[in-house]
């Protein structure tokens, strides 16, 4: 009996370590529910009268991940999707996540804004449902949106894959014990389409000569430039 479990224990570290030293790519897409009418939604487009819904459908994300780093960004690089549908997708620049150091890192402008994987402060429930296979769990949290007037909280929630051992996800969010699969915030339900594991090297450097903050720092010194501004005007 002793040995049967020290040999799982053994297994789980393998299995573990295994996924600890595998980069790759896991590819994301989005469906939204605003149920708009068209927008004119790009002068490139060749359909000027798609629907918001339409448009987010066919955006492309990427996380690309290796042992230490990863990054999350959007897969078309070019001019056919314009601000609006940009905006409305939930989709807000690419985000790295420093997996050792348990951090999730924006770039802004000149500065690096940093956010712990535990100030995510995820709800982990036993509610399971099975995507594309995976065995997945629910998780629950919120984000804090500003207003013009005022600041709102919007619910989160996200389906993770344990036996994928990479703890993060779509659009910043990161910190569960395991992959993000599904993330679903107000309209918008973001989805992992397909992972792809190498032994190669994939190769992902942070952004140079930016100042780091944390996210509380770099809040209080936007609200103290606002704050400014209006004592001048």
């Amino acid at each position: 009996m002793i040995y049967k479990q020290i040999f799982t224990i053994v297994l789980i570290t393998l299995f573990q370590l295994s996924f600890s030293q595998i980069s790759g790519n896991a590819y994301y897409n989005k469906v939204s529910n605003y149920k708009t009418g068209g927008i004119g939604v790009s002068t490139n487009s060749k359909e000027p009268n798609k629907t918001i819904d339409s448009s987010i459908s066919e955006i492309e994300f990427l996380i690309k991940f290796n042992d230490s780093l990863a990054v999350y960004e959007k897969l078309n690089k070019d001019d056919s999707f314009d601000a609006i549908v940009i905006s409305h997708s939930g989709y807000n620049g690419p985000f790295f996540y420093e997996i050792k150091q348990k951090k999730a890192v924006k770039e802004q402008g000149k500065y690096l804004i940093e956010k712990a994987f535990d100030d995510y402060n995820w709800a982990l429930t036993d509610d399971i449902m099975i995507i594309d296979s995976l065995v997945c769990y629910k998780a629950t949290s919120t984000i804090k949106i500003k207003g013009r007037r005022s600041d709102f909280t919007k619910p989160v929630t996200a389906w993770y894959a344990p036996e994928i051992c990479l703890p993060v996800g779509p659009d910043g969010f990161a910190g569960l014990p395991g992959i993000i699969v599904e993330l679903k915030i107000d309209k918008v339900t973001t989805r992992l389409k397909k992972i792809n594991f190498t032994d190669k090297d994939v190769i992902i450097e942070l952004p140079k000569n930016k100042k780091r903050m944390t996210e509380t720092k770099f809040d209080s010194f936007i609200e103290g430039l606002i704050a400014s501004g209006n004592e001048k005007n």
